[in-house]
């Protein structure tokens, strides 16, 4: 009896951590998709309970289950919670596995990048090293280029006109030695150069950590084990996340309650029958919580939706066109005070100008630049 405890208390707190598990992952990413933190927090609240409707909803179905002879038989209230099952099983998939996806493109991106700048620094050194090998033999800059100096400061040199006046075999043979001092001067100076590049090359990739060039490990070797396609598994992956925490949390908790004692049979006999509330009763109850929540108006609906008027409306195109982010923003927030509704912050001003077609975002010496439109309202261009 007390290990049958023990595995109990296990699977229970196993199912809670990963419900929990699978609610902040999928809290986190419906969050993201919130304009500001009022909608972000709401976003995150809703996502986090639908993990723990989705536990709950076996529980739900079996309440609502009608007894019969042998199987019994749904009622309409099962039919509705098997609905509701489905929507947020779908809602949990489709979101977690997004959450977890956008996670594993930022690994998968970081490492890919990583490793292709490994694979560069060691190319580069590659070559560095054979344009090394080909260019060596030649005595340093140093010795090299006395020796050019003085046979430019002699008197064969100007006799010449500096080797471009080639008329006896002797002046032939000292621009032949000056062409090839030079020609290893040259190649002093770039093989100085390129020592210089490779100490500094290889000094850097002592230090860097090593990458492996293989951006997806998991993938890899479940295409190694199925045949499969690379991209098609890492593409699907996500979902495995998901299903594994609500199958898990859903299983491990079922064997939790019968752990305890709380199996079909005792919850079929234990039952307790709640008489059903009359029709007034339900009336009277509908209309104190009427009378006891106040509307609430959809104020920031109303800010998005004039926020797109003023970018669908009073935007003109123009190639030439170009004004800053702030004179932009006064413009719609004196539109705003003329409808008598409050401005969006600039944050969610600027999303609305990035979704605007004509319009091109970008700074300029620090000033945020609005490219490509100006701002055009009717009524104060006509007063």
């Amino acid at each position: 009896m007390h290990l049958k405890s023990i595995v109990g208390a296990f699977c229970g707190i196993a199912a809670a951590l990963f419900l929990t598990i699978n609610a902040i992952i999928l809290s986190r990413g419906a969050a993201k998709w919130g304009f500001d933190p009022t909608e972000k927090l709401a976003y995150g609240a809703v996502a986090f309970t639908v993990p723990w409707v989705i536990a709950s909803c076996p529980f739900l179905i079996h309440a609502s289950w009608k007894p019969g002879r042998r199987w019994g038989r749904p009622s309409f209230l099962t039919l509705i919670v098997v609905g509701v099952w489905l929507v947020f099983a779908a809602y949990n998939l489709a979101g977690a596995a997004g959450s977890v996806a956008l996670v594993r493109d930022d690994v998968v991106s970081t490492r890919k990048h990583a490793a292709s700048s490994l694979q560069a620094d060691e190319e580069m050194r590659a070559r560095l090293t054979k344009e090394a090998n080909v260019i060596s033999g030649y005595r340093p800059a140093g010795t090299v280029a006395p020796l050019l100096a003085a046979a430019k400061a002699s008197q064969e040199w100007d006799r010449t006109e500096k080797c471009t006046d080639i008329r006896r075999p002797r002046d032939k043979q000292f621009c032949e030695r000056v062409t090839g001092l030079e020609s290893e001067l040259a190649s002093a100076k770039r093989g100085d150069a390129i020592n210089a590049q490779l100490l500094a090359l290889n000094a850097k990739l002592e230090t860097k950590e090593t990458v492996s060039t293989t951006t997806d490990p998991q993938a890899r070797v479940i295409a190694s084990l199925t045949g499969w396609d690379e991209g098609y598994i890492s593409t699907r992956l996500p979902l495995a996340t998901p299903i594994v925490l609500e199958l898990g949390s859903i299983t491990l908790a079922y064997f939790a309650f019968v752990l305890f004692g709380f199996s079909h049979a005792t919850a079929m006999t234990k039952r307790v029958s709640v008489p059903l509330p009359t029709a007034g009763v339900i009336q009277q109850a509908k209309a104190t919580l009427i009378a006891a929540v106040p509307p609430v108006a959809s104020s920031l609906t109303r800010q998005r939706e004039l926020c797109e008027w003023f970018f669908r409306e009073c935007v003109r195109p123009a190639s030439t066109g170009a004004m800053p982010e702030a004179d932009w923003y006064r413009h719609y927030q004196d539109v705003c005070k003329d409808s008598g509704d409050s401005a969006l912050p600039l944050a969610s001003f600027r999303r609305f100008a990035a979704a605007c077609a004509c319009l091109q975002i970008k700074d300029v010496d620090g000033v945020t630049q609005y490219l490509g439109a100006l701002p055009y309202v009717p009524r104060r261009a006509t007063a």
